[in-house]
């Protein structure tokens, strides 16, 4: 678990304007048991996509979905709020460095809630510098069944 395999992003660079997809596997489990994400691995892995993303020095951006939500079990809510709290210190951390905006990926109505409501929790802490990028819940959702992400939101 943690650990980040880059490859090509296929269709998704013409339609999408994607540079590369990084691959990072944040469930783990033993034969015959179902996969379980940890907190601990998802901080290695937001860790290792914006390390990345930075020594690349090729990108600008990079997006993250709520990682370990899925069948790794873990709530949007602490997921969100370590993607923040992580993406905030790394931004702190390489104030000059390649990689400007980290955006924040949302599958449902339900998750964009969850996530508009930790970027307003950082907000209310003064760790944003530009408010008007922060999501407002319902702002931008789709419905969960379209294959568009429901909200991003820009760190």
């Amino acid at each position: 678990p943690g650990k980040l395999v880059a490859t090509e992003p296929g269709p998704l660079r013409r339609s999408n304007n994607v540079g590369q997809l990084l691959h990072v596997s944040t469930a783990h489990g033993d034969p015959g048991e179902p996969p379980r994400a940890d907190m601990v691995t998802v901080e290695a892995c937001i860790a290792n996509v914006l390390r990345y993303v930075e020594d690349e020095n090729r990108y600008s951006s990079v997006l993250i979905p709520m990682l370990g939500t899925g069948q790794g079990g873990l709530r949007v809510k602490a997921v969100a709020a370590k993607l923040l709290e992580r993406a905030v210190a790394f931004m702190r951390e390489n104030p000059h460095g390649k990689l400007k905006s980290v955006y924040l990926l949302a599958y449902s109505e339900i998750d964009a809630d969850d996530l508009a409501q930790a970027f307003q929790q950082r907000a209310a802490a003064g760790d944003f510098v530009d408010e008007q990028a922060l999501p407002q819940p319902d702002a931008g959702a789709v419905k969960p069944a379209e294959s568009t992400p429901a909200t991003s939101a820009e760190v």
